[in-house]
């Protein structure tokens, strides 16, 4: 087989290869970090695109195609870091607008390609070995240099985030940060291979390099389903929880928040991240501690069990707290209701008054003995050990006994 047939198939494996894990990665967009990804295989397929197409086309078509390669690397360095920045938990509350920044730096210096003295390229000459067209010479110019520093401390801090993941995660984690961090290393070997002219000009050797990070991406997608496993952790799990998180510095400047407490807040979480803790919630939060928990703080017509977590290091010196704010709000509402429920409970049992056990009568005059001994008559007894009280009157059979004339009275005609 021909050297410029084996390079043609290898371009054309790494096309299939980064097209299949742009599929998936497409799919998986709304993921978090998913639509970085989608356009970090998306910028490399289209690298790879690119380099067979020069490859292939004439001179003067080629000069078009390598500013437009020019494009797509800027936008595939930028998509990596921010991808990988994602990834492992760096810049995760970057606004809109700082992405586009991202993404604005690299695309205008590489505008500046497509004419040659516009401070990218000075002079660009093709020819053409093994019947392909390759670049026979090309002079950079100050701007290419400026750009391509850019490009290179976007993926060294890159490779820097997973190689702190590497050290610092799991296992799992580990294995993906070793793809990735390949995946990465490939293409900047290759081009630093380009620049330097170490590789042959006929053959660029850029799609190796690229070959590589598309079989590290496929088996970082397709075996350790990057998008399925990182970062969902903080969005499914911190942000979804009911209850309200927020880590404070030991000088009380809040350092993050979840979603639920930026909505009890009434601020963006990007906007509660550097301002202090005193300025939030009218101060409700200044006193709790792990050693002073603050229960029952009413926040926005609502009631809060507030608790604190001292984090510290090896040191034993506290660094930062994180804040806890569960809603009590029912909870609250039904042990209030409970404790009223309770006083009327206890008022309607003070009102009653019972008596139990053997009480000595006489059984004449129908007086009871007290614990003294003393004879009280039944009224007496019952209403100093009773809430009853007393109406004094006569029954026919005593008026018939005890007044006998007003009884016949009574009853004649």
């Amino acid at each position: 087989m021909h050297a410029n047939v084996a390079y043609l198939l290898l371009i054309i494996a790494t096309l299939f290869v980064l097209g299949a894990t742009g599929g998936y990665a497409w799919r998986h967009r709304r993921a978090p970090g998913g639509a970085a990804f989608t356009l970090f295989v998306a910028a490399a397929w289209a690298w790879t695109f690119l380099v067979g197409a020069m490859a292939v086309a004439e001179p003067a078509v080629a000069r078009t195609l390598l500013s437009v390669k020019y494009l797509a690397i800027g936008l595939t360095s930028t998509a990596t870091f921010l991808f990988i920045a994602r990834r492992t938990g760096h810049l995760s509350r970057l606004s809109r607008a700082g992405t586009a920044a991202l993404f604005v730096i690299p695309v205008l210096g590489h505008l500046a390609s497509f004419r040659d003295g516009a401070g990218m390229l000075r002079a660009v000459t093709f020819a053409r070995a093994h019947d392909l067209t390759h670049i026979a010479a090309l002079s950079f110019g100050p701007l290419y240099w400026l750009f391509t520093g850019y490009s290179y401390t976007l993926i060294l801090w890159s490779l820097a985030f997973l190689l702190a993941a590497r050290r610092e995660g799991d296992a799992l984690a580990r294995t993906q940060a070793g793809a990735l961090a390949l995946g990465v290393v490939a293409p900047l070997a290759s081009n630093v291979l380009l620049i330097t002219g170490i590789a042959p000009r006929a053959f660029d050797p850029m799609p190796f390099g690229i070959a590589i990070s598309a079989v590290c991406l496929w088996w970082g997608a397709f075996r350790g389903r990057i998008l399925d496993l990182v970062p969902m952790a903080r969005t499914l799990l911190i942000d979804s929880l009911d209850e309200g998180i927020l880590i404070v510095d030991h000088e009380g400047r809040i350092l993050d928040a979840n979603a639920p407490f930026a909505r009890l807040a009434g601020l963006p979480a990007g906007a509660l991240v550097g301002s202090s803790l005193h300025g939030v919630l009218d101060g409700a939060l200044d006193g709790v501690t792990a050693q002073a928990p603050r229960a029952g703080l009413a926040i926005g017509g609502r009631v809060f069990d507030a608790r604190a977590l001292d984090v510290r290091d090896p040191a034993a010196r506290t660094n930062a707290r994180i804040l806890v704010l569960h809603d009590v709000t029912e909870r609250q509402r039904w042990q209030d209701e409970q404790a009223r429920l309770i006083g009327e409970l206890r008022d309607a049992l003070g009102q009653v008054r019972t008596l139990t056990g053997l009480l000595p009568i006489c059984s004449g005059c129908k007086r009871i003995r007290d614990d003294d001994g003393a004879w009280q008559q039944l009224e007496v007894f019952l209403r100093a050990h009773t809430e009853a009280e007393f109406s004094h009157g006569m029954c026919p059979s005593c008026v018939a006994e005890w007044y006998p004339e007003d009884a016949a009275a009574t009853l004649r005609p």
